[in-house]
């Protein structure tokens, strides 16, 4: 008996000593899993690129903005050719990043150049090389250079505003109307030139445009997002943006940019003129820095197709009359 004893002593001893094993190795396999898991899923992590904007606060950064822009008008069978070129050159200091992430920047004008040709007239601007009998024109610009004003925005590109920008355009306002060029003329007609060509709400427009690539979530090489706007002036139309990150190189992101553009619809009085045809597309590339969220470089193609229907009046002969209207732009824009 008593051998049963030990015999079933040493068969529980060994039996235990089996399942302390089984669990021991039961535990490390799982921990190796569990590691395992969690080396895949920090390199899925690792992969993921939060593209925000993260300015260095005091650095200055100096960008090239070139617009050209072919634009086509056809009434009836009379055609109108236009052309315009513009060139901004202009600075971003960040000088102040709130705990929120939102960044409060310093802008400056540099340089400022424009050439227009159409069938009415013809102006070309420099300030780098003024004329010695300054357009109008020319002189606005140069009485632009230098000034600064503020700008503030998310760091997912949202809600961006300027500040105190229509204080420059009124002082600016108030240095030309004392020019002997400007002697005699109303200060309401300066106004408008002022607001035909340098506008607070088209200068926001043009930083929404640099602003609006940054995505609601991190995203990894070959993974796209879409950005969706409204805008109501100068025609209500909806922009849906598409970036996809092709690539990265280093600091560096590289994006595609494809987007359409369609027409709002909205309530219009049928004795006025209407805008009844609006479409478009633009494409391009853009170079991104994965460290600051910062546009290094930019090239986009933009088509837009526009459709005015005058109704009948004694100005259009007492017939409904349309204008159709195709502009091709190239936006380049690059940090010098």
């Amino acid at each position: 008996m008593k051998k049963i004893f030990v015999l079933l002593a040493i068969f529980v001893v060994l039996f235990g000593c089996k399942e302390n094993q089984r669990v021991s190795e039961s535990q490390n396999s799982s921990k190796k899993t569990t590691s395992s898991g969690n080396n895949i899923q920090n390199t899925a992590n690792s992969n993921l690129i939060d593209l925000r904007l993260k300015p260095v606060v005091g650095k200055e950064y100096i960008f090239r903005n070139e617009l050209v822009q072919d634009i086509s008008q056809r009434i009836d069978t009379i055609n109108a050719e236009t052309k315009n070129t513009q060139t901004i050159i202009y600075s971003l200091k960040p000088v102040k990043i709130d705990s929120a992430g939102t960044i409060l920047f310093q802008v400056s004008f540099k340089s400022i150049q424009q050439k227009i040709v159409s069938p009415l007239f013809t102006v070309e601007v420099n300030t780098s090389k003024p004329n010695r009998k300054p357009a109008p024109l020319e002189i606005f610009y140069s009485s632009l250079i230098g000034k600064t004003f503020g700008l503030k925005v998310n760091s997912d590109g949202k809600n961006v505003s300027l500040i105190s920008f229509d204080s420059v355009l009124k002082t600016s306002l108030e240095q030309i109307s004392k020019r002997k060029e400007f002697s005699g003329v109303d200060k309401n007609v300066l106004s408008q030139l002022v607001n035909s060509f340098f506008n607070p709400n088209e200068m926001r427009k043009n930083f929404e445009k640099l602003f609006e690539i940054y995505p609601s979530k991190k995203v990894s090489v070959g993974e796209n997002w879409t950005i969706d706007k409204e805008v109501s002036e100068p025609i209500p139309a909806k922009i849906s943006n598409t970036f996809l990150l092709k690539n990265i190189s280093n600091d560096t992101l590289f994006l595609v940019q494809d987007s359409k553009i369609t027409f709002k619809k909205q309530a219009q009085k049928s004795n006025e003129p209407q805008i009844t045809e609006l479409s478009g597309n633009q494409s391009g590339n853009l170079s991104v820095s994965r460290s600051t969220g910062v546009v290094l470089n930019s090239k986009v193609k933009q088509q837009i197709n526009l459709v005015y229907t005058f109704p009948p009046s004694p100005q259009t002969n007492n017939k409904q009359v349309k204008v159709v209207t195709n502009i091709k732009s190239n936006f380049v824009f690059e940090l010098q």
